[in-house]
């Protein structure tokens, strides 16, 4: 076994990889987190997609409330760009969309 111990090639394989999925995984979260900094997620207002989602992290469940605490929705559009948006992140965490809760 190449003189590595008392673990067997294919674990000791087992284990990089398993390894190596998992800074996979931390790397990608923080490339989402990078970019949700960077990506508007209100034109109007320019308010960046890391404030709504953190918003709706801190309990907002609906755009009015998403709104309220980030100051999109009344710009020159309206709500009509931003709110798409914020029903789509809404829907992924699980949060109520149009006034049901998802399931």
């Amino acid at each position: 076994w190449s003189g590595r111990g008392d673990v067997p090639p294919r674990e000791r394989w087992n284990e990089k990889t398993t390894r190596a999925v998992g800074r996979e995984k931390r790397w990608k979260r923080m490339d989402e987190e990078i970019l949700a900094r960077l990506k508007p997620g209100c034109i109007c207002k320019g308010v960046r997609l890391f404030r709504l989602k953190e918003a709706i992290e801190a309990g907002a469940t609906d755009f009015a409330q998403v709104a309220a605490r980030t100051g999109i929705g009344d710009g020159s559009c309206g709500g009509r760009r931003c709110g798409a948006r914020v029903e789509e992140l809404l829907a992924r965490h699980g949060r109520q969309t149009d006034g049901e809760e998802e399931p």
